[in-house]
């Protein structure tokens, strides 16, 4: 069973770099295509948010290898309230709400 890479770096130089190569170029495509981000002017006196590829081997019941999987995924433990992002919302529905409804 072939160990899953800690980093690119590591991916890209060891047996199947081809693989994993085509799973980081299918996660990328799919940024594009989604929109995810967009480039804009990094304010004065802000450092840019770092991020890393989590790289995975998916495996099939019998333990063969369905698929390679990789997502770039943002380092956001490095982010700073007030300079990266102002307020949190989360907006979820409690149950007294939703029963509330129902009966109404």
């Amino acid at each position: 069973m072939e160990p899953e890479p800690s980093s690119y770096k590591e991916a890209a130089s060891g047996p199947d770099a081809q693989e994993w190569l085509e799973a980081v170029d299918t996660e990328l495509k799919a940024h594009a295509i989604d929109q995810t981000w967009s480039v804009i002017p990094k304010p004065a006196g802000v450092e840019e948010i770092s991020s890393r590829w989590v790289l995975k081997i998916k495996r099939n019941p019998d333990d063969s290898i369905e698929k390679y999987k990789a997502r770039l995924v943002a380092r956001g433990f490095s982010q700073v309230e007030g300079v990266y992002y102002r307020e949190i919302l989360a907006p979820v529905a409690r149950m007294d709400s939703i029963r509330l409804l129902f009966s109404i």
